[in-house]
């Protein structure tokens, strides 16, 4: 949300190169990030194989103030001053964030880059049967484009991310909703009983879901 998305918004892309730095080396006093280098891949590649390194290089090459405003424009309220260094790009946040801040920062990812105010709500009517509710607008975050790259890369985790078992159940990307409700671990996988159990296919449950997690 931070790191890989932002900078396909700049120059990166899927297949730019990137680096797998060490991070204790990189977080040493007066060591210059930008001169680091380690084992070469593409940024898809880092995001597949959650690549820390290549996180905190990106993170270095394109900036804590810019990759931080993604997350205070989808009113991640909790980033203070002390928030704007490289470990941002690891999670290394003062006051972390809420679950239902990072679900509906994933949400803005399927909803084409575009952040609505997460809520419960779907409907409020007067004694008279009017409706009030009115849900917020939709705010432009990520460019369309860089969305649609990152959720392709995620589709990837599922399929050929690293420590994911041979005694588990890969759903498509759209059933991974219905995994996560229903007790997924958070690499994304259910395992066989469950899916079995549950049914997580049904395409009205995908669409309204899509609203809200990826």
């Amino acid at each position: 949300l931070i790191v890989y998305t932002p900078a396909m918004m700049q120059d990166y892309t899927p297949d730019s190169t990137v680096y797998d730095i060490d991070v204790k080396t990189a977080q040493k006093k007066g060591v210059d990030v930008s001169s680091l280098t380690g084992a070469s891949m593409s940024l898809r590649s880092a995001v597949v194989n959650s690549k820390n390194g290549c996180a905190y290089q990106v993170f270095n090459d394109i900036g804590p103030k810019y990759g931080l405003s993604f997350a205070t424009q989808m009113e991640f309220d909790r980033i203070v001053p002390a928030d704007y260094t490289l470990s941002a790009a690891l999670g290394g946040l003062t006051y972390g964030v809420t679950t239902v801040q990072m679900a509906s920062g994933y949400a803005a990812l399927v909803n084409e880059g575009e952040f609505r105010t997460p809520t419960c709500i779907t409907s409020i009517v007067d004694d008279n049967g009017d409706e009030l509710y009115k849900e917020d607008k939709a705010v432009p975050v990520y460019s369309s484009d860089a969305a649609a790259d990152m959720i392709r890369h995620f589709a990837d985790v599922l399929h050929h991310g690293r420590d994911i078992g041979e005694d588990v159940l890969v759903l498509p990307l759209e059933d991974v909703v219905g995994g996560i409700a229903f007790g997924a671990d958070d690499e994304g996988v259910v395992d066989k009983t469950l899916a079995q159990r549950v049914d997580c296919r049904d395409s009205a449950f995908q669409r309204e879901l899509r609203r809200y997690f990826l």
